[in-house]
Formats: C-alpha cells, structure tokens, sequence
C-alpha cells in the first residue's frame, strides 16, 4: 500500500494580516533551529522583514490611512504570503513527507491520497519588466504544486531561475541587464513528478 501523501496546508491566504504576522513570525522562530532547513529559502531574514512591514502597514490603515494604506497594506500582505509560499514549497521538499518533520517548522499540514495527480503543462501568460533586471511572470495555473522557471541567453545551457507557488504572481531577480533571454516553464507535481517543458518565451531585461 502506498503512503499518504503530506502536504503544507496553504490555508494561511485566508487568514487576516495580523494572524498572518504572527503565523509567520512562529515559524521564524522554529525553523532555524532545525538543522535541514537551514539556510531556508527564501531566506528568513527576508520573511521577518516582510512580517514587519506588513504590521507597519496595518498599524497605518487602522489609523485612517485611507485607500493608499489599504493598497499598501494588501500588497505588504501579498508580499508576506508569496514568501510563506515559496518556504511551504522548500520544507515540503527538504522534508520527504515526513509529517512530524513538518510540523515542527510551525506550519499546518494536510494529507492526501497518493492517487497520481493528472499532469498538464503550464504556459507562460505574460512577462514584465517591474525594475532593471527584474521580471514579473504569470503563468497558467494547471494544478500543480509549484511551477519551475527556467531561462537562458544566447546559446548557454537552461538554468533554475525560480520555482513559483503562486502561478499569478512571481518575479524573477538578478538578470543580466539588456540581456534577451529564452524563458520555458514545467509544473511541479506530487512525488517529484514534472509536466513537460511550456514553449520558449523570449524576453529582454532591463
């Protein structure tokens, strides 16, 4: 009989901006001391300043900050939440389906069947240039766990540039100015399983 198979619950996107500060700051707290997790990425130095901007900007909307505090408030939110995504989807990896190993990172897990997931694969939607040398991607969401971005320029090899949570919203950073590059995605399923290999985008950086 197979195993189940775990999963890191993702229901923190429900939760509202000060359950999710203290949802992550919990996990800050934990997972550098537990040594397979260590670095975690993303990085928690990264996390903890997202969780204190996000309660900045909520200590500013209560005070009546208006629409602008709202908008700032809710991206400082998303902020948080991708972050939370991205580390849900490294502790699911570094822990191997273990459960308790799971549990002791401070997030909520879920268990499923390990009936074989229908594998589709993904495409890239669109690409935007947000600063220099930085991207935003969207990608079709087909049900996978996490979508794997690849890219090259010229005739160098592919490279792992990003693994998204969160197919609507992702960016990638550090590319080499002005550089045209070839961009494919793959979908991430259960037991390490892939999706084919999206067609090529090609794009400039700035």
């Amino acid at each position: 009989m197979k195993m189940p198979r775990n999963y890191i619950s993702l229901a923190f996107a429900r939760y509202n901006p000060l359950q999710l500060a203290g949802f992550a700051e919990n996990i800050t707290l934990k997972m550098p001391l537990i040594a397979v997790f260590t670095p975690s990425e993303p990085p928690m130095a990264a996390i903890v300043a997202a969780i204190l901007n996000l309660r900045l900007k909520q200590e500013t909307f209560i005070q009546g900050g208006g629409s602008t505090a709202k908008a700032e408030r809710d991206a400082a939110f998303d902020t948080l939440e991708g972050l939370l995504r991205e580390l849900a989807a490294f502790v699911e990896d570094k822990a191997k389906n273990d459960e308790v190993l799971m549990r002791s990172t401070g997030f909520e897990v879920t268990t499923a069947s390990s009936t074989p997931a229908v594998i589709v694969i993904p495409g890239i939607l669109s690409i935007e240039n947000i600063a220099s040398t930085k991207l935003q991607f969207k990608i079709q969401s087909c049900g996978a766990r996490a979508y794997e971005i690849w890219g090259q320029t010229g005739t160098d090899p592919y490279v792992h540039l990003k693994t998204l949570t969160d197919p609507r919203n992702g960016t990638v950073e550090n590319l080499l100015p002005g550089a045209l590059y070839n961009f494919k995605v793959r979908g991430v399923y259960p037991n390490n399983t892939y999706s084919d290999w999206s067609d090529v985008t090609s794009h400039r950086s700035t």
